[in-house]
């Protein structure tokens, strides 16, 4: 069993259709980092509108588009924090029971997250290490 197959079971996230409700379709939206409810290396996303997140100097997020284009919160060095055009991409377990990749190109930088759980208006991933 593979480890991201692993961590969805540890998290309780079986029955949430955790390979066959993680499309493209479902993923397009506007993603917010619910930072405050990561746990053991799962960031939480949840859905722009479906949380009132807390005052913070920084957080992620990713708004999914159709065709693989998208929009992320480039980090500035000044603090003027604003979302950057950038491609996405859904790439499926190469081995049967895999859980699917997200790949986000953002400028130069490009970053893979195992989509650990998808479910109603929360997006869990796990950042895989760079290559």
């Amino acid at each position: 069993m593979g480890m991201a197959l692993v961590w969805a079971f540890a998290l309780g996230l079986s029955g949430q259709g955790i390979s066959d409700g993680i499309t493209e379709k479902a993923l397009v939206r506007h993603w917010i980092h619910a930072r405050e409810e990561d746990k053991d290396g799962v960031q939480v996303y949840r859905a722009k509108g479906t949380f009132e997140p807390r005052p913070s100097r920084f957080r992620m997020e990713y708004d999914l588009k159709a065709r693989g284009e998208c929009r992320y919160m480039w980090l500035s060095p000044s603090d003027g924090h604003h979302l950057k055009e950038g491609t996405w991409k859904l790439y499926a377990g190469s081995k049967p029971g895999e859980l699917p990749v997200l790949e986000v190109r953002e400028g130069k930088a490009v970053n893979r997250y195992t989509v650990v759980g998808l479910g109603g208006e929360v997006l869990r991933l796990k950042q895989e290490p760079a290559k």
